[in-house]
């Protein structure tokens, strides 16, 4: 499938080079919002019909690709939206109702129609209660949110800009890692026109929302990067960055851009700067689960017992030599007693768990070690006390695989170079230190000869991986020496630490 899709749209831009320039737009067909109905639409439509791109049924994206009005999104569309794109087709004008023609509006316009879909959202939890932002999608009460917004809540109220509240009936959608929600209430609503894709750095944009709980806070700013990626807090969500104020309160609010549509939701600001604020992209509201929709009842018991975990580096498949070491590590997002576990059935490799938390967040490492040769071991990680939250990682191991440590920047492994795996691990407490790796000396001998070519061994893969030996000490009665190297390009120092007795290699401990 990939490969015939790599074809289709290789013949799509093929096409396209051979015509002067794209069409004008009629909405229909039209799918970023771009303007044109060009290229770049005709791989959404294609993407969506296979599958390769998600969207909200019904929504405007689906409006604009189903161009022959089936009901679905399929090949035939995309083949209408390419004959559009190279003009050999003329797409219809989408029905009264659908999305305003493109105005740019004033300041006091976008405001104006910011307050008809913007609402205030109060949650009550067990321990707080909290202000926060919204903004409607449908006319029948679909209202969006961060979910932090409704986090842990026992109850929730929303209401307008003018005061009028309206009864929360339940909760539709969310996802705790991306960070929103959808929740329905009853009343008829004024949407807001969402717009997945035309914006770009520098463009204008305001922010509304109950800023610290003024309600009504209106600013302006302007996108100050289309894409920014925020590895150490969320590496799965690509953020819009912008410059117009927002605060506690704010979270969950709309993005506005100057033609009154919404491009993101306002979720956190960087408080050690200033004006450093981002949004989550609409686009993102396709990525939701709307197939368990729930009472806000039923929300708030789930979220008394919720156990949920995010493995935040690595492939699920890995692949392994005799004596290395894979590490995982997994945010832990859990409500009461939670503990990590894992388990493998194969006698071929084994795995350490631990899990530790810096005061705010939870991690658990998970160390993956290869016994000997396997096609593959299931490794599966869950929770000790709900065993339907899991992952499962799929590991094989074989002579001809990376000597290196996977997910550690490319480390050399020290065990998988001799095939040799740790006899033991001693856990630090602390968020950014890994385990030591302990490996008994007499195997290691037992495989490359004296201490000295183990080391010298070793000391050459980390030379080709780009450390340098930057420190060297032993103790006055020469039983414990240490190696201190560096990597300049990743930052990363390791400690290799050798334990002799009268000569012999005791066991050597691999820190970073």
């Amino acid at each position: 499938m990939k490969k015939t899709l790599s074809v289709l749209l290789a013949l799509v831009m093929t096409a396209l080079l051979f015509t002067p320039g794209v069409f004008a737009a009629s909405k229909a067909g039209d799918i970023d919002s771009s303007g044109v109905v060009d290229a770049a639409d005709a791989r959404l439509a294609l993407r969506m019909a296979v599958g390769l791109e998600t969207y909200i049924p019904g929504g405007p994206r689906f409006k604009a690709a189903d161009v022959d009005g089936d009901g679905k999104l399929t090949a035939s569309d995309a083949r209408i939206i390419l004959r559009a794109a190279v003009g050999l087709e003329t797409l219809p004008e989408l029905e009264d109702g659908d999305e305003e023609p493109l105005t740019r509006l004033t300041s006091k316009e976008v405001y104006r129609k910011g307050c008809t879909f913007t609402f205030e959202i109060t949650t009550v939890t067990a321990e707080y209660t909290a202000i926060g932002s919204g903004f409607a999608i449908t006319a029948d009460g679909e209202i969006v949110t961060n979910y932090h917004v409704i986090e842990d809540a026992l109850s929730i109220t929303v209401k307008d800009y003018d005061g009028k509240e309206y009864p929360v009936t339940g909760v539709v959608a969310f996802d705790r890692h991306i960070d929103l929600a959808v929740i329905r209430v009853e009343g008829t609503l004024t949407p807001a026109v969402l717009d997945y894709s035309d914006y770009e750095t520098g463009d204008t944009v305001y922010t509304l929302g109950s800023s610290n709980g003024y309600t009504g806070t209106f600013a302006n700013g302007v996108i100050a990067n289309d894409h920014r990626m925020i590895e150490d807090y969320n590496p799965d969500v690509v953020y819009i960055q912008t410059s117009a104020p927002i605060s506690g309160g704010n979270s969950g609010g709309p993005l506005i851009d100057e033609y009154g549509r919404v491009i993101g939701v306002n979720t956190l600001t960087d408080e050690q700067g200033q004006n450093l604020n981002f949004a989550i992209p609409v686009s993102y509201l396709e990525a939701l689960d709307r197939s368990h929709p729930m009472t806000v009842d039923e929300f708030s018991k789930q979220e008394e017992t919720r156990r949920g975990m995010t493995k935040l580096f690595g492939d699920n498949n890995v692949s392994m030599r005799v004596g290395g070491v894979a590490s995982y590590i997994f945010y832990i997002d859990a409500r009461g007693d939670a503990t990590l576990t894992a388990s493998c059935p194969s006698d071929k490799v084994s795995v350490r768990v631990s899990q530790t938390s810096d005061g705010y967040y939870t991690y658990g490492f998970v160390r993956v070690i290869a016994l000997g040769e396997t096609d593959d071991a299931a490794v599966t990680v869950s929770f000790k006390e709900d065993a339907s939250v899991s992952c499962v990682l799929h590991v094989t191991v074989t002579p001809d695989a990376p000597a290196e440590h996977p997910g550690m920047a490319g480390t050399p492994d020290l065990g998988a170079l001799f095939g040799v795996a740790p006899s033991s691990f001693e856990y630090e407490t602390a968020l950014a230190e890994y385990p030591d790796l302990v490996y008994d000396g007499s195997a290691l001998t037992a495989k490359a000869g004296s201490a000295d070519n183990v080391r010298a061994t070793y000391e050459a893969a980390l030379t080709e991986a780009g450390f340098t030996l930057n420190e060297q000490t032993n103790d006055l009665l020469r039983t414990t020496f240490s190696y201190v190297y560096y990597n300049a390009k990743t930052g990363l120092s390791l400690l290799y630490l050798e334990h002799r007795v009268l000569g012999r290699l005791v066991d050597v401990t691999v820190s970073f």
